[in-house]
């Protein structure tokens, strides 16, 4: 007799061999990998509190997989100059991720690593359901998978206080936005966390899906 495995038998088999053909030696070979597994490119999204690596990440990221390398503050900046005074669909205060992002990574042919940024998408006093569907719709239309980059307080603080040129109640302040509002977002639609708190960038690039 022929057998037939269940449906559910051959979903699973088909899960575990596109888990196997994921599990690669580099970055480069884990998203070729998953190209093979999915029938699209795989994107990077990073996103997490300021100073936590993210840009340095995703600049060895981008490099590794030979993809653009994207700064959601300079395409910001680059679209506010633009509009000469316009608001911009950039802007915290009115960010659409549609009109915004399109351009640019239709640009770069669709294949990227995006640096959010620290406090670019979910803010105080802002529609942040709203805002998730945004991050949701970039997911799905570019096959993107989002990265949220943590650490420990103490930790953050040493390197935002040492990157950056402010005030260390000013770190304080970003940070109690982090856990109320920004964090709990980001677990919602975040496909990885990874604590960098004794890990290089290098490290960091390694674990990524």
């Amino acid at each position: 007799h022929r057998l037939v495995a269940e449906p559910d038998v051959v979903q699973r088999l088909d899960e575990e061999r596109r888990r196997n053909l994921i599990v690669a030696q580099s970055p480069q070979q884990k998203r070729q990998a998953m190209l093979l597994a999915t029938g699209r490119a795989i994107n990077i999204v990073f996103g997490g509190p300021c100073g936590v690596g993210k840009g340095t990440a995703s600049r060895l990221l981008a490099d590794q997989w030979k993809v653009k390398c994207l700064d959601f503050d300079e395409i910001r900046s680059r679209d506010m100059r633009y509009r000469k005074g316009q608001v911009s669909p950039c802007s915290v205060s009115r960010l659409n991720l549609t009109e915004c992002l399109t351009p640019t990574l239709k640009a770069c042919g669709e294949r990227f690593v995006l640096d959010f940024g620290g406090d670019s998408v979910f803010r105080k006093s802002k529609d942040n359901e709203e805002r998730l569907e945004q991050v949701l719709w970039l997911k799905r239309t570019y096959a993107a998978q989002v990265v949220v980059l943590t650490a420990q307080k103490d930790v953050l603080r040493r390197r935002f206080l040492a990157t950056k040129d402010r005030a260390a109640d000013e770190f304080d302040e970003l940070w109690q936005t982090w856990i109320l509002i920004e964090e709990p977002y980001w677990q919602r639609c975040a496909d990885q966390f990874l604590d960098t708190t004794n890990l290089t960038p290098e490290n960091v690039v390694k674990l990524i899906i």
